[in-house]
């Protein structure tokens, strides 16, 4: 039991630490785009953290290449490379923090998830707080007005696809991990050359030492956010995932001198206390569920 807790709380922990590394990265990402699209930030990200892990796994012989659930990891990939994409191409074209609330909406995913896959049903305040969470979304972005647009869409799908990666992460737990983040960056690196290749040429010289910090924090933010989903239940993990948009509201009003409105202010609240309460209620489920068990297993 105390083992279990410690677990919890380093995954808590690590948790934080990613999504204060992601706050970080993605301010350095966006100061890139006065010079580049965000498909070549997106592409050093992954190819410059991809460098820093293979010799990693490479010490581990040339088994630790071979994946245990190679149809998961695959999904993992394809996943995390989509979902990381949409927050980039958001960044571009958004606020940082308007970015970070939408990538936030992957609690409020959460019950829809497990209904559609795995028909597990939640409590009713489960849903009414993913409604609760989704107005906060609307209050934000207002329909029929330029704020909700395409761009928008592209975001929420970014949440949804951090969703299911939090899931297959989960269920990639008894995969090395450094094979997993192996084959993600490959395939998020190789998917994103053809279209960053023809810009490398107008990269300004002071830009390319952003790419290179880009990627090895990216290669520690990696290290992190897999480690975590392994130490803590991804419910019980996840609502720490909104100190990215603390500090991507402190990065804005610094750097950018964009104060929220009130307006924005009440839909990042509803967000957060939607998804909060979402993962809270789905964490004492997963408890109840996992002392019946114990209690069923022993005679």
């Amino acid at each position: 039991m105390e083992s279990t807790r410690r677990s919890t709380y380093l995954g808590i922990a690590l948790m934080a630490t990613t999504w204060s590394i992601y706050a970080i990265i993605s301010t350095l990402a966006k100061h890139t785009y006065q010079y580049t699209p965000p498909i070549v930030a997106f592409f050093f990200q992954n190819f410059v953290a991809l460098l820093i892990i293979t010799p990693f796994l490479m010490k581990q012989g040339l088994g630790a290449f071979k994946p245990k659930l190679p149809h998961v990891l695959f999904w993992r990939c394809v996943g995390g490379t989509a979902s990381f994409y949409c927050f980039f191409h958001c960044l571009g074209r958004l606020p940082l923090t308007n970015c970070t609330v939408l990538s936030c909406t992957a609690p409020l995913f959460t019950p829809l998830i497990l209904l559609a896959l795995w028909k597990r049903k939640s409590p009713w305040q489960v849903w009414l707080s993913l409604l609760l969470g989704f107005s906060g979304i609307l209050i934000i972005f207002p329909p029929q007005t330029q704020s909700f647009n395409g761009h928008t869409l592209i975001g929420l799908l970014g949440g949804l696809g951090t969703a299911m990666v939090m899931f297959l992460i989960r269920a990639l737990a008894n995969e090395f991990y450094l094979r997993v983040m192996f084959y993600y960056l490959l395939t998020a690196s190789l998917a994103s050359f053809p279209f960053a290749l023809s810009y490398f040429g107008s990269v300004p010289a002071s830009i390319w030492p952003i790419f290179a910090s880009i990627g090895a924090l990216f290669s520690l933010a990696q290290v992190s956010y897999t480690l975590s989903l392994r130490k803590a239940c991804p419910s019980l993990s996840a609502p720490f995932s909104y100190i990215f948009i603390l500090m991507a509201v402190l990065i804005d009003a610094l750097l950018y001198q964009r104060i929220p409105t009130i307006q924005n202010c009440i839909g990042i609240s509803l967000v957060v206390i939607g998804g909060g309460v979402i993962l809270q209620k789905l964490a004492k489920k997963d408890t109840e569920e996992e002392m019946c068990t114990e209690r069923d297993s022993n005679p």
